[in-house]
């Protein structure tokens, strides 16, 4: 990742870099570390990310930020090479990968997530049972292996811990998306 902060920042014009879609997790992603490496880059959105990816394996793409869902066929057979993991730590199913941030970009830390949630008001009772069966199928191994191939590590947050999360990410992306000028058109 130094590698390519150094040839964004030294070449005349910005490196593109795509993704699967403007304002996706993808590519806000390389919109902050263009700021976080201070490196021109420009964001070519495609219209998903196997488009994408057709283009970076065509050679017709340098680089993109992919969710390693879309990418883990290739780079399983060789076909793709990954230079890091978004992540604040290394991923189960890549761990010779390093992250982003160990790569001399602290606190780069940029994952897409999902979270079961239900309306303002829900009875306790309820809210207690979802979260517990939720609890227990991502404790079954055959769903934590399926998740590890898709690049998901379950991090079992809940009510506030949840809420300040989700907080914590909103600020960061509203950051990002003013400071790199994104706009969905």
């Amino acid at each position: 990742m130094q590698d390519l902060a150094r040839a964004a920042r030294a070449a005349a014009q910005p490196i593109a870099f795509g993704s699967g879609g403007t304002a996706t997790v993808a590519h806000l992603a390389g919109e902050f570390f263009a700021l976080r490496a201070e490196a021109r880059m420009l964001h070519v959105p495609y219209r998903g990310e196997a488009p994408a990816l057709a283009d970076v394996l065509g050679g017709n793409l340098g680089v993109m930020f992919s969710s390693l869902a879309a990418a883990s066929g290739q780079i399983r057979s060789g076909a793709l090479k990954p230079l890091a993991v978004t992540t604040g730590a290394r991923v189960s199913s890549l761990p010779d990968v390093p992250t982003v941030a160990e790569q001399g970009f602290p606190g780069y830390d940029v994952s897409a997530w999902v979270a079961l949630a239900g309306p303002r008001g829900l009875a306790a009772p309820l809210v207690a049972e979802f979260a517990g069966a939720f609890g227990e199928a991502l404790r079954d191994p055959a769903v934590r292996e399926r998740l590890a191939t898709l690049g998901a590590e379950p991090a079992g947050e809940t009510g506030e811990g949840l809420v300040a999360f989700m907080r914590r990410d909103a600020g960061l992306w509203a950051d990002v998306i003013r400071r790199a000028g994104v706009r969905v058109e």
